[in-house]
């Protein structure tokens, strides 16, 4: 899977949310991932 889900929130790696182009929504999530 690109994206795991953690207390109810999907968040993928900042690599991942670019290749799924989810947004930045997802990519403010991405642990280690900044702005």
């Amino acid at each position: 899977e690109f994206c795991r889900t953690v207390k109810k929130i999907v968040i993928c790696t900042c690599e991942e949310v670019k290749s799924l182009k989810l947004g930045p929504a997802y990519t403010a999530a991405a642990p280690g991932h900044e702005s």
